[in-house]
């Protein structure tokens, strides 16, 4: 990973993201995510290594005018959408971002891995 330099998302589907931060030792990292019109994120979860939580705050610096909602498959499979700013478990909850038809959304996103807590 390089820092300050955009590059694509991992979905390949026209995101960009912009690396702030990342720290092995600390395990976290912190990027602007950029979705231009047209992208849209199809329904996935984020893998965690084995023993950890995988933690997501993200906060909406610009939304579309149009579309770019952002839903997250609930507990009894009902979607639910973000708001403004919202703290996620991304490796369990599954979650996706509809196309984009007018503008573009900006998003700072900050991730952590936290040892996963025994029964």
């Amino acid at each position: 990973m390089k820092l300050w330099r955009w590059e694509h998302g991992r979905q390949g589907s026209g995101y960009w993201k912009f690396p702030l931060a990342y720290s092995q030792a600390l395990k976290f990292d912190a990027y602007i995510l950029r979705l231009p019109t047209g992208t849209d994120v199809p329904p996935h979860n984020d893998t965690s290594p084995a023993g950890y939580e995988h933690h997501r705050v993200n906060i909406t610096l610009r939304s579309a005018s149009a579309g770019g909602v952002t839903l997250f498959d609930g507990m009894n499979g009902d979607p639910r959408t973000a708001t403004k700013h919202y703290h996620f478990r991304p490796d369990l909850v599954r979650h996706s971002v509809s196309r984009i038809e007018q503008g573009e959304i900006w998003l700072l996103s900050i991730g952590w891995l936290r040892k996963a807590r025994q029964p």
